[in-house]
């Protein structure tokens, strides 16, 4: 996860001092979705607790949803089945490398979702 605030810093430290046709992925704090869901409840003040559910389920609720899209005559632009392993999967990336490189600081993501996220969802 990253602040809004911490991608800004780090696009202008790319276009100052990084490299032409360099990749710098941008990452302040690597989060489960358990973790970043819970952080929004505890600046709402409404925790409250997180269900998962396993892969095989959401895949095959993936299928389904294919199917009837199908069925129906519509196409949803992006076959769902293929990306369930993406969109599951514990990724994480190094918050350090982009940062050290380009010379920007990382942001405080408590405050970016306190301040940030937060206060946006309650307008």
């Amino acid at each position: 996860m990253v602040s809004v605030d911490e991608v800004a810093r780090a696009a202008v430290a790319a276009l100052e001092r990084g490299e032409a046709e360099m990749e710098y992925p941008v990452v302040s704090h690597n989060l489960s979705w358990i973790e970043f869901i819970g952080g929004i409840q505890k600046h709402l003040g409404k925790p409250k607790p997180v269900i998962t559910l396993p892969n095989w389920l959401i895949k095959l609720a993936s299928y389904v949803l294919t199917l009837y899209f199908h069925a129906t005559g519509k196409e949803s632009g992006l076959y769902a089945p293929a990306f369930v392993e993406m969109q599951t999967r514990k990724t994480f990336m190094d918050p350090e490398y982009s940062s050290s490189l380009l010379g920007y600081e990382h942001g405080d993501l408590d405050q970016a979702l306190r301040g940030g996220t937060v206060e946006a969802c309650r307008r």
